[in-house]
């Protein structure tokens, strides 16, 4: 059986959403991102906002990336 845990982290004020990107990489939102497979005529899987973002940190599980992202209270 797996159990559940919580980690604490420190986010910027201004973040409101948090997700993982398929690299492992952890990213903080102002606005909420969305999922996109282009960017021009590049093919990429990747979260996407507009607004202000930053990296917070990295892991190695990163296999459910896509259903990573949280708002963050």
């Amino acid at each position: 059986m797996k159990r559940q845990v919580g980690l604490k982290v420190q986010v910027p004020e201004w973040a409101n959403w948090i997700a993982q990107d398929k690299s492992g990489t952890w990213w903080v939102y102002k606005e909420k991102p969305y999922l996109t497979v282009l960017f021009g005529k590049e093919h990429i899987d990747a979260w996407w906002s507009k607004a202000q973002n930053e990296i917070i940190g990295k892991t190695l599980n990163k296999n459910k990336w896509r259903k990573s992202l949280k708002r963050i209270k």
